[in-house]
């Protein structure tokens, strides 16, 4: 890791001061505190998995007016935030969780997976052939789908927005899934700033067993489930423009959930790995819009979130059996 740009004389963001701070020789104590303090400052951009349907459009308004509108002004839209951006430095903001709704916005195309080699953008103007346009959402250059390149796709858009706009994560999340955006800060204020958040996958995970062959082994793929992940931005950037493109299709699984954990643990450099299962943030599913419903007027029962999440999956087992001297991590 190199600090070339310390070299500065003016300091003004809490992050320069970290990074400043990393050179002096001074207590562990110290620099916990500054990390904490740094921590407090962590934004993500939230993906909204949606679609162009009655159903879809009414579930979004649902979110609207239940988490996003419940989280005040540490909440905003990409857009929102952007605006904000063009006269207040990110530390000015108190936007942390920036969310955008993620439609696949090319009907009429074939393309379900937007190729890094391609001179296609990656997503579409928002007056591009939809009658009505929501300001609150992304439609990426490919054809709707689930399972064939859709979340590939926009961790390489969400990789781009957030080097962009010095956004420390990325998440999707199901559009059935209930979360509330406290419990969201209260997880990011857990994490690491970038830059020093390097190669950091989170979630609920389970384990997946596929009878394609890697490296001449059969993959039992530990991932993180689709209702709610979150990664470091660097590890978006892998994932959806970085990695050899046949991995795509090499590597694949039907769920797009697996897929992601199954290409994640393809990365050379250790991953750390952060199992939310003793504290589950979000809930899920919630198909109808009563049980979504449900779910948020529940919200704040005791055990409904967050809550503990029981399952089997012998994380010991796995580490020692299936990754011997790879370095991956488990919070």
């Amino acid at each position: 890791m190199t600090f070339a740009f310390l070299q500065t004389t003016s300091i003004s963001s809490p992050r320069e001061k970290y990074s400043r701070h990393l050179q002096d020789d001074q207590s562990s104590e110290t620099r916990f505190r500054f990390e904490e303090t740094l921590a407090k400052s962590n934004t993500i951009l939230l993906g909204i998995f949606s679609m162009a349907s009655i159903e879809a459009a009414a579930k979004r308004d649902l979110i609207r007016n239940t988490y996003i509108k419940d989280g005040g002004h540490h909440v905003c839209s990409l857009q929102e935030y952007e605006d904000m951006l063009t006269n207040k430095s990110k530390d000015e903001i108190e936007c942390r969780v920036i969310y955008t709704f993620v439609l696949g916005g090319a009907s009429y195309a074939q393309q379900t997976l937007w190729s890094p080699k391609s001179n296609e953008r990656i997503s579409l103007p928002k007056h591009h052939n939809w009658a009505e346009v929501e300001d609150d959402c992304t439609y990426l250059n490919i054809r709707e789908n689930m399972n064939n390149g859709k979340s590939i796709t926009y961790m390489a858009f969400a990789s781009m927005i957030a080097e962009k706009f010095d956004i420390d994560y990325v998440a999707k999340i199901d559009d059935d899934t209930v979360t509330t955006i406290p419990l969201v800060i209260e997880k990011l204020n857990d994490l690491p700033p970038s830059p020093f958040n390097r190669r950091i996958y989170g979630g609920l995970f389970t384990l997946k067993f596929s009878r394609m062959k890697y490296e001449n082994h059969h993959l039992e793929i530990l991932y993180s489930q689709g209702q709610f992940y979150y990664m470091s931005r660097d590890l978006a950037r892998f994932v959806g423009s970085e990695m050899p493109f046949e991995n795509y299709y090499r590597l694949r699984f039907a769920a797009e959930d697996a897929a992601i954990g199954s290409y994640i643990l393809t990365h050379e450099r250790p991953i750390t790995i952060i199992d939310d299962f003793n504290s589950v943030f979000w809930r899920h599913p919630a198909k109808s819009l009563d049980d979504y419903k449900s779910w948020w007027d529940r919200r704040e029962e005791e055990g409904v979130m967050p809550f503990t999440h029981k399952h089997d999956t012998n994380f010991k087992w796995f580490c020692e059996d299936e990754f011997p001297r790879r370095g991956m991590v488990l919070q």
